[in-house]
This record gives C-alpha cells, structure tokens and sequence, in this order.
C-alpha cells in the first residue's frame, strides 16, 4: 500500500535519503582505508534503509487507510470516503494483494452511497485476477458481491454469489476456520434478507440477537434494514415504524438513512 499514499512514500523517501547522506559520510571518513571496508559499510547501509523505509512506509501507508476507512465505517460518510479513496486502488500494482483489497473498500463506498452497480463494477473488475486458491479473497469477493446485489435487489446474482460463499465456508471449515465461522453469519444475514425479498419468513428472533453483538456498524445498518423490511412485509407497522426510526437515526450519510425516510413517509400516507 506504500505506493497509494503520498505521505507513505514520503517516508520511504526520507529515510533512503538519511541513509544516501550516512553512506557519504562514511566513505569522506573511510577514504584512507581500503575501498572495500566503506563499501562494505554502505552497502549495508542502504540495505537497512531499504527495508527500514519499507517498514516505516507500510506503518504510515496503513494509518492513512485507516484514516480513510474510517470515514466510511465510523463516521458513515461514503461521499467524503470516496473522494479520498477513489484513486487509491489505480496507484496499487493490479497484479499485487493488495488492488483487490482495496478495490473491495472502494466498491463498500460506492454500495454505501446507494450506487450498486457502480459497487459491483468495481468489485467484479479488481478480482477477475485472484488466484482460485486464495480463499480469503474469494469470500471477500462472493460475500461483498452477494451484499450488493442483494441491495438493487438482483435475487439471480444474490443467489449464484450465496452458492459460492457457501461452497467457501464449507471448504474453509477445517483449514480456516475463523473465515469460515465469519463468512457463514454473513452468509446466513444474506439468506435471510434473500428470503425476505422472496417474501419468505426470515429469523427474527435470530436477526435480533445480533444486533447488539453487531459492533460492525454497517452490518447493524443491514440487520435493522432487513428487519425494517420484514415487518413492513408482514403489516407489523409499529415495529417496522421503530426499526426504520433507529435506521435513521444510525445510518449517517449513508443510503440507508433515504431508504428508511422513504418508507417511513410511505407508510405514514392515509389510504384512500
């Protein structure tokens, strides 16, 4: 992620240059002594600089994700996320791990302002180089793209990304089981809200208790919409009315928040 950031690089660059500076001074120091002794010496001083500035270039690089990250996630901004971040993912090697990863990020912005085609674009795009067996990968990719389309409601692509999301948590059950016990709750998240565009009956009580175990806000935001849409489907009108409350109240910046308002107006509207 070095080459993503400006002040990454920076660093990298300042500390090549405190090293160049250090291997001068040794051969103005060193000139009476054989060559090879201040050679030998700034040879290894420009190798600890090489990986000393990669090593601080990748700290900064990853604090100035966060940062960015963190406009998305915490502060449920999307606008202001992709105006920072919608170049990061061109300055990364697209053969590298890390283009997809950032790719996934930038596709969340997009989702998280409402454009879900441009989401699914970006995603589908960045990915078409990962490697089959990188396993962490393709449930980033089956479990993103799954979210998205379920969210313009493309129940024929929701369902094709389940079915690969489901063969992964089953084939990672034994070798990777952390990633296979995250991506099954997702898996059953997007089942349940599949289920209710279906206009099948989903886990309440199940969808409930995850709420507060939720310290994912977007997954938060998902489980109230979904609950929001569940009861509004079932003529609970106080309960979706409270549901699509909080989901207001909690969305941010984010589509959400205009989802909720809408149906909350919807809802309110006398019958004729």
């Amino acid at each position: 992620m070095i080459r993503a950031f400006w002040k990454s690089k920076l660093a990298v660059g300042a500390v090549m240059v405190v090293c160049l500076g250090l291997a001068v001074a040794v051969w103005l120091r060193d000139r009476e002594y054989p060559v090879y002794i201040p050679a030998i010496a700034s040879l290894l001083l420009l190798g600890i600089g090489y990986f000393a500035g990669r090593l601080l270039g990748n700290l900064v690089a990853g604090t100035q994700n966060t940062r960015c990250l963190g406009l998305l996630h915490l502060d449920l901004d999307p606008q202001a996320f992709l105006a920072e971040y919608k170049q990061i993912p061109r300055r990364l090697n697209p053969n590298s791990r890390d283009f997809p990863i950032a790719s996934a990020c930038l596709a969340d912005g997009y989702a998280a302002a409402g454009e879900f085609d441009q989401a699914i674009e970006t995603l589908c795009g960045a990915f078409r180089n990962v490697k089959k067996g990188d396993q962490a990968l393709r449930a980033l990719y089956y479990n993103n793209l799954c979210g998205y389309a379920l969210s313009k409601e493309d129940l024929v692509l929701a369902r094709q990304a389940e079915q690969k999301l489901e063969q992964i948590v089953k084939d990672c059950r034994d070798s990777k089981p952390a990633l296979s016990e995250n991506m099954a709750l997702n898996l059953r998240i997007h089942q349940n809200r599949r289920v209710c565009l279906e206009g099948g009956r989903v886990e309440t009580s199940w969808l409930e208790e995850q709420l507060p175990q939720s310290t994912y806000r977007m997954r938060r935001l998902d489980l109230l919409q979904l609950l929001a849409m569940w009861c509004l489907r079932s003529g609970k009108k106080q309960a979706a009315q409270d549901y699509l409350l909080r989901l207001r109240q909690e969305a941010g910046k984010t589509w959400y928040g205009s989802w909720a308002a809408e149906r909350q107006l919807a809802s309110d509207e006398p019958r004729s």
